[in-house]
């Protein structure tokens, strides 16, 4: 009887330790998970965004302006890689076109994606995709299909989420920022 009752007290703690490992790993797991995510978001943020002459080339397209293909190739011939407009429409455009495969594989939770770069994802794609629509007629349907998968699946994330819309952000309604009158040059409050 004594033998048993062991027996069963040790079945009870290896079946519990047995668990609690499980349980261990599952966090240890998702906490890898979450950093791989965190590591990622900064890899793909010190590319681009914060990488000054990403912005800059992306302040370049955003500038472009153009009503028919030949417009646009006049502003950015797309084979002349000694012009900085095409040179900027090609390292925006790819820096797209190279994530999207992320997201295809499930690689990357979209709400990192939010909002920062739906905004700079859609202008691109919007001001683009005339002109896309156009060049596939001559050329075939793959002139930045990647760039329109991320936009399509990053547009209906959007419709299942709303509240990650940043065109329905409310601006900041608190007090405007004011510098302390000791540190705007009044001489009667410095110390």
């Amino acid at each position: 009887m004594v033998l048993s009752t062991l027996q069963t007290a040790g079945l009870l703690v290896g079946i519990f330790y047995y668990v609690l490992t499980l349980r261990n790993q599952r966090k240890n797991q998702q906490l890898a998970l979450e950093t791989r995510q965190a590591q990622l978001y900064t890899t793909i943020w010190n590319q681009s965004i914060n990488n000054a002459n990403w912005m800059k080339n992306f302040l370049i397209v955003y500038d472009f302006e153009w009503k028919t293909l030949d417009e646009h190739f006049e502003t950015c011939p797309w084979l002349d890689f000694t012009s900085e407009n095409s040179m900027a429409l090609w390292q925006v455009g790819m820096f797209f076109e190279g994530l999207s495969p992320i997201f295809k594989q499930g690689s990357f939770n979209l709400d990192y994606f939010f909002p920062s770069y739906y905004w700079m994802l859609s202008t691109f794609w919007r001001k683009l995709e005339p002109i896309i629509v156009e060049i596939r007629e001559q050329t075939g349907p793959t002139v930045w299909c990647e760039t329109e998968y991320l936009y399509n699946i990053l547009t209906e994330h959007i419709e299942k989420h709303p509240e990650l819309d940043p065109s329905t952000y409310t601006p900041y309604q608190g007090k405007p920022h004011t510098i302390p009158k000791y540190l705007d040059g009044d001489p009667e409050l410095k110390t």
